[in-house]
């Protein structure tokens, strides 16, 4: 078997432009929907049946040089594609299935009879319950175009370089050059994702933050949603 592949999400390249979000609607062929202006950059307020890749965008306080700052943190929110996938395990209809080639995970749509399971364990609340179509959806990894050699979509429209492809241990290694990289000016910088026995066996999608996690809507994954 070979070795999966993963996505190298480095946070401090972001620009928010949002590339990526449109780019999976597209390749996708996921339908708009009416949103609401809530008073941030953000859009739509959460993912959905058919918004399945997000950048979420936060602003909070931040102390730098003895002074508190207002700062807008933003990054992008899909599914990490975990090598031991929680949703995989408590799916009553075995809809949902790790492609070992990829690294993929992805929800079988003939088979998926909507009961949310996947939906509840999931400790990113990536899995989006269509209620209308009693189907559970999500981020597939652009699984077809990886198989055709190609990159996902989002990575192959990220103009800033903050998303790289390639093999996990080659993206894993990556992660924490680019952290050292930036440990100078980012004390507090880390990498999220790359700690098997903290994130169910590592992650397909891996996290460079120049700041500590919960500015970007992340904790560790026990934490996660409580």
């Amino acid at each position: 078997m070979s070795e999966p592949y993963a996505v190298l999400v480095d946070v401090s390249k972001c620009t928010g432009c949002r590339g990526c979000q449109v780019a999976c609607k597209q390749w996708n062929d996921l339908s708009a929907g009416r949103s609401t202006q809530t008073g941030t950059y953000q859009n739509p307020k959460g993912l959905n049946p058919t918004t399945w890749n997000l950048v979420l965008f936060n602003e909070d306080f931040i102390e730098k040089d003895g002074e508190k700052q207002v700062r807008s943190f933003f990054r992008l929110h899909k599914c990490m594609h975990c090598t031991e996938p929680v949703c995989l395990d408590v799916c009553p209809s075995q809809a949902i299935y790790r492609d070992g080639e990829t690294g993929a995970v992805v929800i079988d749509q003939e088979k998926c009879d909507g009961v949310g399971a996947c939906v509840e364990a999931c400790p990113w609340d990536i899995p989006q319950l269509d209620v209308m179509n009693r189907k559970s959806t999500k981020c597939n990894f652009c699984i077809e175009r990886i198989r055709d050699n190609k990159k996902p979509a989002c990575v192959n429209t990220c103009v800033g370089n903050a998303l790289i492809f390639g093999k996990r241990s080659a993206i894993y290694a990556m992660a924490e050059e680019r952290l050292e990289a930036l440990k100078p000016k980012y004390p507090d910088a880390s990498v999220y994702g790359t700690d098997k026995e903290a994130f169910f066996g590592g992650l397909t999608d891996v996290y460079v933050l120049p700041e500590k996690p919960h500015y970007y809507g992340l904790e560790m994954p026990s934490m996660a949603g409580a």
